[in-house]
């Protein structure tokens, strides 16, 4: 299992998704979107979407909408 470096803590990681605009990773069970060397953490009611949305979505799908979500979120800063 890979793992990741957190606060000098090791922890495990999951990627269900990579594509050119968005990776997925699961650090510690909190769903997170990398992109435009951004990470987004998605908790609640999202990371319980975006997990149903890994299992039932083409790629394409799942790339086109949570790009959209982190670029929106992205543009509020």
């Amino acid at each position: 299992m890979a793992r990741v470096i957190v606060n000098g803590d090791s922890l495990p990681v999951t990627v269900p998704f990579v594509a050119n605009k968005l990776q997925i990773w699961i650090i510690a069970d909190v769903y997170h979107l990398l992109v435009d060397d951004q990470s987004i953490s998605i908790t609640g009611d999202e990371a319980g979407e975006l997990a149903a949305d890994i299992q039932n979505l083409s790629p394409q799908d799942l790339e086109a909408k949570w790009h959209g979500v982190a670029q929106e979120f992205l543009s509020s800063l």
